[in-house]
């Protein structure tokens, strides 16, 4: 409160050019703390002055490697299983992370990825890089019968 907010208050409670101090001083505290509360209170319905807990994140981005040489630098922060509620849908896993536009991304877990993910710490940042195909006679295009390549990665972990 200003000194001239508090001048005004005194002349306010001067009965007949008599000033009780203590009864200004108690009146005068009496409206302050009252104009403090209303205050807080008008905070309190303000949307930027709430705390706030996220109890469902967004979904995050698929990043999807479909050419030799397709990086991505991202903040792991786990790996997640999925089971699909919906009948005949496959359950699947995924590595999340954080951008550096602090939004969320996902990589889908491939043979290759689990084996090195297993040597990241949570928090870490990590640089994924699909390096090439390998032939493997386990997975065939169910169309055509060709044999499906597995992609491989190298992982780089930063450090300081």
């Amino acid at each position: 409160m200003s000194c001239f907010a508090i001048r005004v208050l005194l002349l306010t409670f001067v009965p007949h050019g008599k000033i009780d101090m203590r009864r200004s001083a108690r009146v005068i505290s009496e409206r302050v703390n009252s104009m403090t509360s209303a205050k807080q209170k008008a905070d309190d319905v303000t949307p930027e002055n709430w705390n706030w807990e996220t109890v469902q994140e967004e979904s995050a981005t698929r990043i999807i490697f479909d050419t030799i040489g397709d990086e991505f630098i991202g903040q792991y922060k786990g790996s997640e299983h999925i089971a699909p509620e919906k009948e005949g849908s496959e359950e699947f896993d995924l590595f999340r992370f954080i951008g550096f536009d602090g939004n969320p991304y996902a990589v889908n877990h491939s043979y290759s990825l689990v084996t090195a993910m297993k040597k990241v710490e949570i928090d870490e940042w990590v640089r994924i890089t699909y390096t090439k195909d390998l032939a493997t006679k386990r997975s065939r295009d169910d169309e055509s019968g060709d044999v499906s390549p597995m992609k491989d990665f190298r992982v780089d972990v930063r450090r300081k």
